[in-house]
């Protein structure tokens, strides 16, 4: 279904697209309903698809799509993030390596990809952030960000 919804999310004329709409959400801005549509939609099917997979215990099959959709969510954390300069590196097949906050960074954390994605949505309370570098006070600042899904 998911190409489906991205087809009608292109369908909205640009006036509607443009339209401010709360997120219900308490610290979370008011969203244009082009990136609720165009973003959030497909990133929530996204984490679904990660959820249905975990619970009937079959593996969750990572493909060029699922790649992006971690890019985009990293992108959006690296907007919001105010901790120290980090480089996050993903493991597994949708992983990434990026630089978060400004200037040099001051550590290093590995995650998995998916796992680290369920944190940034509030579904994985204790994820296992590896500091290769720096001060292991980084880890929790990563373990406590949250990116809307």
């Amino acid at each position: 279904m998911a190409p489906k919804a991205a087809r009608a999310a292109l369908r909205l004329p640009g006036p509607i697209r443009r339209l401010k709409v709360s997120s219900g959400l308490p610290g979370v801005p008011r969203l244009s309903l082009g990136y609720l549509a165009d973003i959030i939609v497909l990133r929530d099917a996204w984490m679904h698809r990660v959820d249905i997979s975990q619970a009937a215990g079959t593996p969750f099959i990572v493909g060029a799509a699922d790649r992006a959709v971690v890019e985009q969510v990293i992108r959006d954390l690296a907007v919001e993030w105010t901790g120290p300069g980090v480089v996050l590196e993903l493991t597994g097949d949708a992983g990434g390596r990026w630089q978060l906050g400004h200037g040099p960074p001051t550590a290093a954390v590995r995650a998995d990809a998916v796992e680290y994605m369920r944190t940034l949505s509030g579904r994985h309370d204790t994820p296992d952030l590896n500091v290769t570098d720096g001060p292991p006070e980084t880890a929790p600042l990563l373990a406590d960000a949250r990116v809307l899904f």
